[in-house]
Order: structure tokens, then C-alpha cells, then sequence
């Protein structure tokens, strides 16, 4: 899972042949990892034909609005094959790591003659930063992560290395605590009781990974 879905919106007006052209995004919003590949999704329908030169991506910048064209460093622009049984057509945004360093808002729209119809899609992006543990063997280690620069509360769990979530194995060997969003950060912590060498944790999070040992 690489996003949070926040309802999907639908916008559409009628085209010049009578059709009525709607647009979609598979996420309303997305929340993700900073210096992470984020891919941004929208959908046409109703169409009458391939629309592929109808199709355009912008970046928002306030109150300006950016096209994004092929040279466009950082990104790439996708889209599929008109469906003639659907009458539907996507298009995706995908977003280079190195590009993914801020909040941002892209816009996905068709344009054809004077009709027009859009969607803006915000990213939200958070910062996060594990902290090990370093204990003699037997006692207890506290591991935690600390999620920054949120909008809302995240969803974390504690898998060991082989992808189990812990808290779920032996409540009373690990104790997970999934923390709140204050001011804009979460800290997630897990104590382990009895810990052993070289033991290895992931602080799994809804839409990312940080990897603590």
C-alpha cells in the first residue's frame, strides 16, 4: 500500500458530441515517505475516442499552475490505451524519488475545444527517523520511530524479520504502542521484553516502512 484514500471525487461536464465526460482519482489525497516514488493516478470515462492528446499534467504552485511535459525533470507521464468497451482511459503521474522532497498539489485534466474538467491531488509527505536499541542481552529494549510532518494519525504496526507482527505473536514478550499524531508528530514504540542479539524489527506504517534493529 503506498497511499491513503480520502473518498473519490467525480468531476464531468458534456463534451461537444454529447458524451458526458467524467474524471476520477484512485486517491483523493496522498500521504507517503519523503525521497519516495509516489504514483498519481486519475480516470477517464465516457469517452467517444482516444483522448491521449487531450490529457494533461500540472503542477500547483498557489494560485500558479505548471504543465508538466515530457522534459519535465523528475517525473513521467503514463497513459493507457483508449478502451472502446469501457469508453475509459488513465492516465498516471509517477514521481521520481529524488523529486519527492516536499508537499506538493499535481493536477490531472482534459481539455478538448472549450470544455475542460480537472482534479487536483495533494501529497503529503512525512519524515521518518527509527531509533535502535542497545542492551545486554535479557533485558528489556525500547525501539521507536518517529514520524514527522504528518497531517493525521498513522496507522503502525511491528513486524520481526520475518514479516509477523509481533504484538500479535506474544503480547506479553512485546509490547507495541502505535502512538498519536501531536503538532505534527507520531512516535511508534516497541519494548521487547527478554531481547536477544542481533534481534531485527520493521515499524511498519500506512504507507511506508523504517527498518530498526
Amino acid at each position: 500500500m503506498n497511499s491513503l484514500m480520502a473518498g473519490i471525487i467525480v468531476f464531468s461536464f458534456i463534451s461537444s458530441v454529447g458524451a458526458e465526460v467524467n474524471i476520477t482519482a484512485e486517491d483523493r489525497f496522498l500521504i507517503g515517505p519523503m525521497n519516495t516514488e509516489v504514483r498519481v493516478k486519475c480516470s477517464l470515462g465516457g469517452l467517444d475516442e482516444d483522448s491521449k492528446s487531450y490529457l494533461k499534467w500540472f503542477q500547483v504552485e498557489g494560485s500558479k499552475t505548471k504543465e508538466i511535459t515530457n522534459t519535465t525533470t523528475g517525473v513521467t507521464m503514463e497513459t493507457t490505451d483508449y478502451d472502446s468497451n469501457t469508453k475509459q482511459q488513465n492516465m498516471t503521474l509517477i514521481v521520481r524519488a529524488a523529486q519527492n522532497t516536499q508537499d506538493t498539489k499535481f493536477k490531472c485534466q482534459y481539455e478538448r475545444d472549450d470544455n475542460t474538467v480537472a482534479m487536483e491531488i495533494p501529497i503529503y509527505l512525512f519524515l521518518v527517523t527509527p531509533h535502535d536499541s542497545t542492551v545486554k542481552s535479557g533485558n528489556t529494549a525500547t525501539l521507536s520511530c518517529v514520524i514527522t510532518d504528518i497531517v493525521k494519525n498513522l496507522t503502525v504496526t511491528w513486524e520481526n524479520a520475518t514479516g509477523i507482527n509481533v504484538g500479535e505473536v506474544d503480547a506479553t514478550k512485546y509490547t507495541a504502542v502505535q502512538g498519536n499524531n501531536v503538532g505534527g508528530t507520531q512516535t511508534s514504540t516497541l519494548e521487547v521484553k527478554d531481547a536477544r542479539k542481533s534481534e531485527n524489527f520493521t515499524c511498519t506504517l500506512y504507507p511506508g516502512k523504517c527498518f530498526v534493529q
